[in-house]
Order: structure tokens, then sequence, then C-alpha cells
């Protein structure tokens, strides 16, 4: 494709770089994305600065994107070494890297890799003075996921609403990204058998994916099942079986 021919400038801008292959990824061309962030990483002056780190983890990113789950563990373990070889280390960075680690060892169902991960993702950003910052929420949640999935039921909630509180700071309650971690809190609720707590969840979540622009696809189906489920454990049967239906 024409997204694959990267200009000069391009490679020798990271930043110029890194917004291109974001616009690749909007429009869901990630081969070109890869195209250019490989183009601007050999045309690095120094491969060892942040410009560097900020390459290597977009393009774990894209590698994710792409499904490559290796490559982009890769990617994400080399953006942590470099910024660990900078003096001082960018202490933000380090901890959206290891973040996204944990994400991709979640992807590979390596639960206490992930749970490790975002301990120590957590751990950076207490470091930073930035634990109690919006851009934890999402470790937050992350972590509470990788400890329920090791079938640990008393953590979760606390990190679960720690999570839904930072997020809530950072993107507000009817984003994609709180709706995503109220789900996941919900479903927590749901499969430890706790119906009740789960049900004003499912139903916060559910309105919210609903509203959201292009709502229709799989998120507002996920929500949808979700909600039928525990409407139906609850024994509101009506209720469930109009839910599935439009499921």
């Amino acid at each position: 494709s024409s997204g694959a021919l990267v200009s000069a400038s391009t490679a020798d801008d990271p930043d110029l770089a890194i917004q291109r292959a974001k616009t690749y990824g909007t429009h869901g061309d990630w081969n070109a994305a890869e195209t250019v962030l490989k183009s601007s990483i050999s045309a690095l002056a120094n491969p060892v600065d942040l410009n560097a780190v900020h390459l290597w983890n977009e393009l774990g990113h894209v590698h994710e994107s792409l499904s490559l789950a290796e490559d982009a563990e890769r990617d994400y373990l080399w953006a942590v070494q470099l910024n660990k070889a900078l003096s001082p280390p960018n202490l933000p960075d380090l901890a959206i890297s290891l973040n996204n680690i944990g994400t991709v060892a979640e992807l590979r169902r390596d639960f206490p890799s992930a749970e490790r991960y975002f301990r120590e993702a957590l751990k950076t950003y207490q470091q930073a003075h930035l634990a109690d910052s919006a851009i934890a929420g999402a470790v937050y949640a992350n972590l509470a996921m990788s400890i329920e999935k090791q079938r640990r039921f008393d953590e979760p909630p606390a990190f679960y609403e720690q999570g839904l509180k930072l997020l809530a700071k950072a993107h507000g309650e009817s984003s994609p990204e709180y709706a995503k971690a109220l789900i996941d809190f919900g479903l927590f609720e749901y499969e430890t058998g706790n119906y009740a707590k789960a049900l004003p969840l499912q139903k916060k979540s559910y309105e919210i994916v609903s509203a959201l622009p292009l709502a229709g696809g799989p998120e507002k189906g996920h929500a949808m099942n979700n909600l039928a489920m525990t409407l139906l454990d609850l024994g509101r049967i009506d209720e469930a079986e109009t839910f599935f239906r439009q499921c």
C-alpha cells in the first residue's frame, strides 16, 4: 500500500513517525504503521535515548494489534531495558512499558507473570509519585483481573474500585476505558456469585457502552450478555430473555 512509503523527514522525526503510525492504526493499516516505526528506529542518531523508548513502545502496540504477542513482548522488554539504562530512567514511561508487558502476559494466559509486571508498574508509579494519578487507573484494573484469574478472590474488589476511581478522573464515567473496567468488575462479581452486586455494575456498563458512538458491535453484545446472565440467575427470566434475544 502507499502507507509503506516512508519519507526521510518522517523517519528522522520520532514524534512524527509515532503520530503517523497512530494514524495508520486508526485506519487498521498496522503493516504500514510497523514500517514507519521500524524505519524511524533505524534512523535514530542515538538508539538508546527516550525517543527510542517511545518508538519501541509504539512498535510493541502495533505488534500486539497484529496478534504478534512474542514480537510485542520483545519490543516492550527492549523499551524497559533502554529506559533503565537512562540516567535517570523516565519512570512514567517505564511504568507504561511494564504494564504493556503485563497485558501481553495476560493474552498468553500467564497470569502470575502478568500480576508481577502490573505490580512492578504500580511500584514504579509510586516512585514517580503518580500512584494516585489518573494514569495508573488502567494498571489497577489490569492487576485486579490478573489476580482474579488465579482464583484469589479477596484482593480484586479494592483494585477494581481504585482503578475505576482513577479512570473516571482521567476519562469520565461515560468513556470506553471506564466501561471496560466496569464490565470486568461486574463479571468478577457475577463469577464469584455476588449477583446483587454484579447487577448495578452491569446495568451501568451496558448503558455506557450503548451510548458510545458506533455502539452495537461486540462490546455492546458482551455487556448485554453479562447483564442477561445476571438477571437470569436472579430469577428475572423475562428481562433476561429480552436481553438474550437482542444480544
